[in-house]
């Protein structure tokens, strides 16, 4: 198995993540600003009405705070997911040239050290110590998928939150 089939890069574009981050950043802070303004109305508006129109007059001034709220927490789970997509893409590619050399210095080892030995016998010998040279590797590449997927399930988590009910 070649190197780039057992250490796949992540797919996504960090840059991409962070942009929608701060999209959705941009649009919390407008409804924060919104929310700011609807709160300055709503003294008017509790004298103005009276009894169930106040009530819900006043339960509506608070939604865009809530909501707000909510999307900002939506922007930094994705600023987070593109700064962990970042990572894990930056680790796997160290991964695969690591694994390079690894693959690279087995070969040259079973070939030296059997020179003399069958064709099957030396291609022995080279699965050996590149799967020995690969499990560390293997353990790096598994933790870094784990927490880029820790952090995508965190990013799900507050993106659904945001979602007016």
């Amino acid at each position: 198995m070649s190197v780039e089939d057992e250490f796949p890069v992540p797919p996504g574009d960090p840059g991409a993540v962070r942009a929608a981050g701060n999209a959705l950043g941009r649009i919390a802070r407008d409804l924060h600003r919104l929310d700011g303004a609807i709160r300055a109305e709503r003294a008017g508006m509790q004298g103005a009405w009276t009894g169930e129109a106040a009530t819900a007059a006043t339960t509506e001034t608070t939604i865009t705070g809530d909501e707000g709220a909510r999307v900002a927490d939506g922007a930094e789970a994705f600023g987070r997911y593109g700064s962990a997509l970042e990572t894990a893409i930056t680790d796997v590619e160290q991964i695969r040239r690591q694994a390079l050399a690894a693959d690279s210095q087995a070969r040259s080892e079973a070939g030296r050290t059997g020179r003399n030995l069958p064709t099957e016998d030396r291609q022995a010998i080279f699965t050996g110590l590149r799967d020995q040279s690969l499990a560390p590797l293997r353990v790096r590449y598994r933790a870094a998928l784990d927490t880029l997927s820790r952090q995508a399930r965190e990013a799900a988590g507050a993106l659904a939150a945001a979602v007016p009910e």
